[in-house]
């Protein structure tokens, strides 16, 4: 009897685990319909949203596992390109010497049917490319030991000298290429998990290099595919200040209104290249409010344009927010008007504890958004009439990632951030100048820090913006 009653414990606690399964599965499902049903940036900003975020991720450790038999998906198999990363390794001694490349492409003919990692047939197939073609091989005096390999790859960075044997070499190499081979693992992980699909599998086969990935259930291949071959690019970019920058969004903020009202277009003096209104209709604390009688424009040539736009008149400003009933421009006093009268700025948070805490006329925050918002703010900012008032000189971009900093409050709200550009687009300094880089913690503190060393092109550069 004492048996049959345990037995019945056992199943009815089965029983209960497998109701919750069940129904984490069904919630699972349900939440990836919901996904599938917005728009690409709805989902990224619903993936994004923790409430959400928590409840899915929940969900996923907690549903049956279907796999691909039966639920569909995706099968890619990838393979880190070794051999690139010779080649960048190498730099500009193998673009000048044939004979490197020739080796590196016998070697990947070979590595198609080898277990041996490439960088071992590399050096194999480099010898033998010497030998027939007649060229000396270096060999270090004393000892004999060849130093072919130094010769290609030597670098202060990667501590490898000019005299060092092949295999050190060799063996220094294939623990670089291996470090780069599980880096690229970690950042696939990060960008699945961040996709948000139930019970991804991800293998690395350290061996060949190559990365095996199973996507269940995926409706979306080609967002998958692009996810995946997106590479991260390093640029240090100049910022502008909420003073310099309001008046492009005022200006937005017009264009937005016109738009959704369907009112023909006017002519006015928008911000161009040349000109640029400093007037503001701002849910900042403290910013100056509009007045058009107080608007200052300044038309300048085509090679001091930015500089000269990006400079505000304090004066103006001043007499702006003097001569304005704040009612007008205060979004808690009728926000019904408020919204009406500014459907772009609207989208913004108007919290006055925040704005007043985080947002300063001096710093490039813009404004605090929902997560829910910013496909919403997105789609305005790329919409091609109010592209055309946008200057070249200065763009928008969201934070990487929520600021925990801001407290629980701003949890799920991200910040959009004012961008010194110009008609190229083209950042005044890239990663290309860092040559290393090693995780490090503020003095008197653990907050921590990235300290990187530039070359000496970076260095001058980095000079130059700073003390600009």
């Amino acid at each position: 009897m004492r048996n049959k009653n345990t037995i019945i414990v056992l199943l009815v606690i089965f029983t209960l685990i497998c109701f919750f399964n069940l129904f984490m599965t069904y919630r699972a499902f349900s939440m990836e319909a919901e996904l599938n049903a917005a728009t690409p940036e709805q989902a990224d900003a619903m993936r994004r949203e923790e409430g959400f975020k928590e409840k899915y991720e929940f969900a996923q450790r907690h549903a049956f596992s279907l796999g691909l038999d039966l639920q569909g998906g995706l099968f890619v198999t990838m393979e880190v390109g070794v051999e690139d990363i010779l080649r960048e390794y190498a730099g500009q001694t193998a673009k000048a010497d044939p004979d490197f490349e020739k080796a590196l492409q016998m070697a990947v003919e070979e590595k198609v049917n080898s277990q041996s990692p490439l960088v071992d047939l590399f050096a194999k197939n480099l010898t033998k490319v010497y030998n027939d073609a007649g060229r000396p091989i270096p060999q270090v005096k004393n000892s004999g030991d060849q130093i072919l390999m130094a010769r290609y790859f030597s670098s202060q960075t990667r501590g490898i000298n000019a005299n060092d044997p092949d295999a050190k070499v060799i063996a220094q190499l294939n623990e670089a290429t291996t470090a780069a081979i599980e880096n690229t693992y970690t950042i696939i992980r990060s960008r699945i998990d961040q996709f948000g699909v139930t019970s991804p599998n991800l293998q690395l086969q350290k061996g060949s290099g190559r990365i095996l990935l199973e996507l269940p259930g995926v409706k979306d291949p080609g967002r998958v595919k692009k996810l995946l071959r997106n590479s991260a690019k390093l640029e240090f970019r100049e910022t502008v200040a909420y003073n310099d920058a309001v008046g492009v969004f005022n200006e937005v903020n017009r264009m937005v209104k016109r738009i959704k009202n369907n009112e023909p277009a006017i002519s006015t003096p928008a911000v161009d290249t040349t000109k640029i209104d400093t007037g503001a209709v701002s849910p900042v604390a403290g910013a100056p409010a509009p007045d058009p009688a107080a608007n200052a424009t300044a038309a300048v040539d085509s090679d001091s344009v930015a500089k000269a736009a990006l400079k505000l008149d304090s004066v103006n400003a001043a007499a702006a927010a003097d001569s304005t009933d704040s009612s007008k421009t205060d979004p808690t006093a009728d926000p019904a008007k408020y919204k009406a009268e500014n459907p772009f700025w609207a989208l913004f948070d108007h919290d006055p504890a925040s704005m007043e805490k985080y947002m300063r006329n001096d710093a490039p925050l813009m404004g605090l958004a929902s997560l829910s918002d910013t496909a919403e703010i997105n789609k305005w900012l790329n919409n091609p009439e109010v592209k055309t008032i946008i200057p070249y000189y200065v763009k928008f971009l969201w934070e990487a990632k929520v600021d925990p900093d801001r407290g629980e409050e701003n949890r799920n709200k991200l910040g959009l951030i004012a961008i010194k550009t110009n008609r190229e687009d083209k950042a005044r300094l890239e990663g290309n100048v860092v040559v290393s880089a090693r995780q490090d913690y503020e003095p008197n503190s653990t907050n921590p820090m990235v300290s990187m060393n530039m070359n000496a092109e970076g260095g001058t550069i980095w000079q130059r913006i700073t003390k600009d």
